[in-house]
């Protein structure tokens, strides 16, 4: 009986365990993994973002970062913690979509808490200097009347822009040549080397070249232009009616106690709306694309319906 008591005691004290911790939450150091390198965008952004909302959450967060196998090291070392709020990750696009190339150590929508979104990449059609196309129309047009004869170059194989621009092909009736690359450095080299017809980096990555001459932006992937380059269009106003949606946020592990959620969620959005977060998403190119907890995981379920439907279509075959 003395047994029975104890182990009912202690189940008890353990569901209640999240209840107590809530009403003090944070009470001790934050850390956040970062899938990434030190002193990329993304690290760089994630750094001065977190540093403000340690300030509304008065307890201070520190960035660990653990890069590799696209992000899904960070994530997996995440599922396996206590979902407390003192453990946090970041996902980006890549995490839906490598769960539907290869098994993965997790599941993006039910392994994880969704806190916050943060922030979108900014992504562009860029051509050399000297090229013949001054606009994506002229672009399309060559393409349209020699099937085949455009490369283009992307971060890889089943890279979020090159399903997209895959896509975008198949929207307008083109057959182009995709080059992969590991990311922007490499695909950059080769655009204002002449040995592409043209590139998808980021905007960040692409400007330098742009501000030095070396190369052109045709069009940005996102809803609107760009501060930093207010002359150059969208892709609809380009003429595709088409967007690229490549944010990244906050999250937790599965579970996490909805009232922990919402501190960290309040502290994320004040931080996201003080002005040295959003000069620093301008300095490096990117777009201010905050969402909410709710929002944020509806976000995750309708990309990863269509990361799924762009794979069958452009990609490797999908796990059943």
């Amino acid at each position: 009986m003395r047994r029975f008591i104890a182990i009912v005691a202690a189940t008890f004290g353990l569901l209640a365990v999240p209840f107590v911790h809530a009403d003090t939450f944070p009470s001790k150091t934050i850390t956040l993994i970062v899938p990434f390198p030190p002193g990329g965008s993304t690290d760089v952004h994630l750094r001065t973002i977190s540093q403000l909302a340690s300030k509304h959450l008065n307890q201070t967060i520190i960035v660990e970062n653990r890069s590799g196998a696209s992000g899904s090291v960070a994530l997996s070392a995440l599922k396996s913690t206590p979902p407390d709020g003192y453990k946090l990750s970041v996902v980006v696009p890549t995490s839906l979509r490598l769960p539907l190339l290869q098994k993965m150590a997790y599941d993006p929508l039910t392994d994880f808490t969704y806190i916050s979104m943060l922030s979108s990449y900014a992504y562009v059609v860029a051509v050399p200097a000297n090229s013949p196309f001054k606009t994506w129309k002229e672009l399309l047009a060559y393409a349209k009347a020699n099937p085949g004869k455009l490369s283009y170059g992307s971060a890889g194989f089943n890279s979020t822009m090159h399903l997209i621009m895959e896509n975008a092909a198949m929207l307008e009736g083109v057959k182009l040549n995709a080059v992969p690359y590991k990311g922007d450095g490499d695909q950059i080299q080769d655009l204002v080397g002449g040995q592409l017809d043209f590139a998808l980096p980021s905007l960040g990555g692409i400007a330098p070249m742009v501000d030095t001459g070396k190369a052109r932006m045709l069009a940005v992937f996102t809803k609107e232009r760009a501060s930093r380059f207010p002359d150059v269009p969208t892709l609809p106003e380009a003429g595709t009616n088409m967007i690229a949606e490549v944010p990244y946020g906050i999250v937790g592990p599965a579970g996490m106690d909805p009232k922990v959620v919402a501190i960290l969620e309040n502290a994320f959005r004040k931080a996201s709306d003080e002005l040295p977060n959003r000069q620093m998403l301008t300095q490096l190119g990117q777009v201010h694309s905050y969402l909410g907890s709710a929002e944020y995981k509806e976000w995750a379920q309708r990309t990863y319906a269509k990361e799924k439907e762009l794979i069958k279509k452009f990609g490797k075959p999908v796990k059943d």
